[in-house]
C-alpha cells in the first residue's frame, strides 16, 4: 500500500498509529474483525469495537465520561485517514491498545511536531531524479522498509 503523505504532524501521525495497528498492535483488533481481511489494511470496524470495549470498562474515570460511543466510528474513520486526530482521540487509542510507552512518546512527539521521525511513503519517500531511474513500478514491491538512527 502507498500513501502519499503530507508534511502536517496530525498525517504523519495518523498515518504512524495506521502502521502500528497493522503490524503490532494487530492482534488486539483482529478478533473483532468480521469481514474478510484485506492485505495491509487497518478494519475500521473492529478498531471501533476494541475502543468502544475499552471506554465501556473505563467509564468511571474521568476522562472516559463524556466519550460518546456512537461517535466513536466516525472519530476512527477520521483518525486513520488523517484527517482528524485531535490529542484525546490519540490518547484514547494509546489507552485502549496498550500502546507501548516508546511508541507513544514518539507518536506524541509526531502528533505536536517535536519529534525529528517523519513517514515517507511511496514514490514521495525518494527525490524525483531516484524515482524516475527506478522506471515504472513493477508488480514486486518492499512492503516494508525502515531506518532508525539515534545520535
Amino acid at each position: 500500500m502507498s500513501r502519499e503523505i503530507s508534511s502536517s504532524p496530525v498525517q504523519q501521525a495518523a498515518f504512524h498509529l495506521h502502521h502500528l495497528l497493522l503490524r503490532d498492535y494487530r492482534d488486539r483488533w483482529v478478533r473483532y474483525q468480521r469481514e474478510r481481511e484485506r492485505q495491509g489494511e487497518v478494519h475500521q470496524r473492529a478498531v471501533t469495537e476494541v475502543l468502544k470495549r475499552f471506554v465501556d470498562r473505563n467509564r468511571a474515570q474521568k476522562r472516559y465520561q463524556s466519550v460518546s460511543l456512537d461517535s466513536l466510528p466516525q472519530r476512527v474513520s477520521r483518525a486513520l485517514r488523517g484527517d482528524v486526530l485531535s490529542r484525546a482521540t490519540l490518547e484514547l487509542f494509546i489507552d485502549a491498545f496498550g500502546i507501548s510507552e516508546n511508541d507513544s512518546r514518539r507518536l506524541r512527539g509526531i502528533h505536536d511536531g517535536t519529534d525529528r521521525i517523519r513517514v515517507l511513503t511511496g514514490l514521495s519517500a525518494m527525490p524525483p531524479d531516484t524515482a524516475a531511474a527506478l522506471g515504472p513500478r513493477s508488480e514486486e514491491h518492499t512492503s516494508e522498509l525502515q531506518s532508525h538512527h539515534e545520535l
